[in-house]
């Protein structure tokens, strides 16, 4: 894929209709341009992910929007009151998508359980079409992998996983007794991230990343003698134990990394 300029100012774009975070119902009705949702996981943080690919997308000709995996209006505490994305893909089916004018571009990026979320809602308002929809490393409940299928109605799918979970940045890493398999999110981070499609006329782009990458491509990696032990004692393979992971979340989560958002970024100016 082509590396783009992804870290300068594209000053020819147009101004977006929307530069703001929040559902604006009177632009979602009279807008022209092509929406982006970004849906978040757990942990109430939502502006989050992908906040690069987010500032470089607010000055093109885009309506960007960020929404909690279960709650379209950004309440921080109903990620720890509604442990349920149900309400979350009610109101995207009644409220936010009866909302927009029909002939505008959808396109959603989703983390953890609001990539789960995304692709239920895309599969609910078929047959209208999704230009491109992105899961990083989603999962459904009880934080196993998701295990959706690709509805026919996407265009375009994106999806990236990787093998090392993620606990609270606060609590070490812990392993299974006899499998060594460290418990996490996703639970079972250790099998593949890969989903079916249900229509031949979708585009995937799907595959593991468990690494770091700077965006030009590079591997990220650990110079510092402290961090290089720690992976090292962790069990590692010497072949990669300078080469930072990624997690699901927390310090180095997968939605950070800039390598995707740079190839995401690509894909999204290709489709817009």
């Amino acid at each position: 894929m082509k590396i783009s300029s992804f870290s300068k100012h594209h000053s020819e774009s147009l101004i977006p209709d929307n530069l703001g975070n929040k559902l604006d119902f009177q632009e979602l009705q009279s807008g022209k341009n092509p929406i982006i949702f970004f849906v978040n996981g757990f942990g109430g943080c939502a502006p989050c992910i992908c906040r690069t690919l987010f500032d470089q997308l607010k000055p093109k000709a885009v309506s960007i929007y960020d929404l909690d995996w279960n709650d379209i209006y950004l309440r921080k505490q109903s990620v720890y009151t509604k442990f349920s994305s149900v309400g979350f893909i009610n109101d995207m089916l009644k409220k936010v998508i009866p909302a927009i004018n029909p002939e505008r571009k959808l396109l959603f990026i989703g983390h953890s359980f609001g990539g789960d979320a995304i692709l239920e809602i895309a599969r609910q308002i078929q047959p209208r079409k999704i230009c491109f929809l992105a899961i990083l490393d989603g999962v459904k409940r009880f934080g196993r992998r998701t295990t959706a299928s690709v509805p026919g109605n996407v265009d375009f799918f994106y999806n990236r996983w990787t093998k090392h979970s993620s606990l609270p940045s606060k609590i070490p890493d812990l392993t299974i007794p006899g499998i060594n398999k460290r418990l996490g999110v996703a639970i079972n981070s250790y099998k593949s991230g890969r989903l079916t499609k249900d229509s031949l006329s979708t585009s995937c782009d799907q595959k593991e990343q468990s690494y770091g990458y700077h965006s030009d491509g590079f591997p990220i990696l650990l110079d510092d003698e402290i961090n290089k032990q720690k992976f090292e004692l962790s069990g590692r393979r010497s072949s990669d134990n300078r080469h930072q992971i990624i997690t699901h979340g927390c310090k180095y989560a997968i939605y950070k990394d800039l390598y995707i958002q740079e190839e995401m970024f690509n894909i999204i100016m290709e489709i817009i």
